[in-house]
């Protein structure tokens, strides 16, 4: 796009940006998605996020900023493998007291009744905070789980008031107390 004579400066990952999504070598550019450089995983979500980012400050001046605490992701592949928050090595790097829950779901009812042979989950929890800080999950319905984890840690939800939720029976939400 010659953004050098737009005097635009750019990494290999894309624009460089400020915390407004803002080309930080010319303040007229924006950039989102696989364009800007930011701490965003390249996802669907992350770059729907940043658009309505752009667009924001485009219409309303610099206020915006983008929140990157939360992204789930998920393979889908069979099994799915979905992920959120932190993993247990970066949890241990940043100080944090963890309990890891790391379970062999695949023999649970939610998973025999449907013939599933792989089921796996891993649970990071900050056990000062009694909260969620990473969950990283192998199963047929990896991709609808991985949503309450994204939640529980969005929301800083202690794992005490996960386990005082009704969750419908029998699915996979419904194993969240034993995952806990």
């Amino acid at each position: 796009m010659d953004l050098e004579k737009g005097n635009v400066d750019r990494e290999k990952e894309g624009v460089s940006v400020n915390e407004y999504l803002q080309s930080i070598s010319n303040a007229r550019v924006y950039a989102a998605g696989d364009a800007a450089a930011t701490k965003g995983l390249p996802l669907t979500p992350i770059v729907s996020m940043e658009s309505q980012v752009v667009a924001t400050n485009l219409l309303n001046g610099d206020q915006r900023t983008s929140n990157y605490e939360v992204m789930p992701s998920v393979v889908f592949s069979l099994p799915k493998l979905s992920a959120v928050g932190l993993s247990e090595e970066s949890a241990r790097d940043q100080g944090y007291n963890i309990r890891v829950n790391k379970i062999d779901t695949s023999e649970w009812y939610t998973y025999k009744r449907t013939n599933e042979r792989y089921a796996m989950v891993k649970i990071i929890i900050d056990e000062d905070k009694d909260q969620v800080l990473g969950a990283h999950l192998l199963s047929r319905e990896a991709d609808g789980l991985i949503k309450h984890f994204a939640t529980a840690i969005q929301f800083k939800l202690k794992t005490e008031d996960l386990k005082q939720m009704i969750y419908a029976y029998p699915t996979v939400a419904s194993d969240l107390c034993s995952m806990l």
